[in-house]
């Protein structure tokens, strides 16, 4: 009896192994398949684990639809407006085209959000459409009578493997463009924690929220 238990355990394990060895070549091919099917630019995009990927619709809409969301805009009116900003370059970038975009909200923090956008050079015939998708004439920033918090925002080029990409982002607050700089290869743009200039702005923006939430 103490043989065949022995025996029958000894099988348990061998097919725990052998399950557990399938499961991991599973998840390999699937990393491999991903590499060879997704795009060279989808594969830029960065990969946050600190924010939300919004799918099938706009910032700003994702933001209302959270059970907070109406307490978020009531509470800091300024950056949920510019959160409506940034939101403006999405139509732009899906006129040029051929172009891999991703939009984060901040797990925590939803309207600290922004995008990227990404493009193979190939596969562009002028690099500047893309650029000017954050150009403050397409975000509607020019000749606007309401003060608005600019969000921050970045248009490069880079080389990796072979390949020339070109880059956007836009982001509600600096923060959100230096964790998109960080996770961007070849980005230098946002790469400071925080620019001395801008301590002052964050402090003005600081004190406007506070102005505005409930209670005040």
């Amino acid at each position: 009896m103490n043989k065949q238990g022995s025996r029958s355990r000894r099988i348990i394990r061998v097919i725990i192994f052998l399950l557990a060895a399938v499961t991991l070549t599973l998840f390999f091919l699937d990393d491999v398949r991903r590499d060879l099917t997704d795009p060279p630019a989808a594969r830029l995009l960065p990969d946050l684990p600190a924010y939300r990927q919004v799918e099938g619709q706009t910032l700003t809409s994702y933001i209302g639809a959270l059970s907070e969301g109406a307490a978020l805009v009531a509470g800091q009116p300024q950056l949920a407006v510019t959160v409506g900003v940034v939101d403006q370059a999405i139509d732009c970038y899906q006129e040029v085209g051929a172009v891999r975009a991703r939009l984060y909200s901040h797990g925590e923090r939803p309207l600290e959000a922004g995008l990227v956008a990404i493009v193979d050079d190939a596969r562009i015939n002028d690099p500047s459409n893309l650029f000017r998708c954050v150009a403050p004439a397409t975000l509607d920033l020019e000749g606007s009578d309401e003060p608005v918090l600019e969000p921050c925002t970045a248009a490069f080029t880079l080389v990796r493997e072979g390949h020339t990409f070109h880059v956007i982002y836009a982001g509600s607050t600096y923060s959100v463009c230096r964790d998109f700089c960080s996770s961007i290869e070849g980005c230098q743009v946002h790469a400071e924690s925080q620019p001395a200039n801008l301590t002052i702005a964050v402090s003005r923006q600081a004190a406007i929220m506070h102005r505005f939430a409930p209670g005040q």
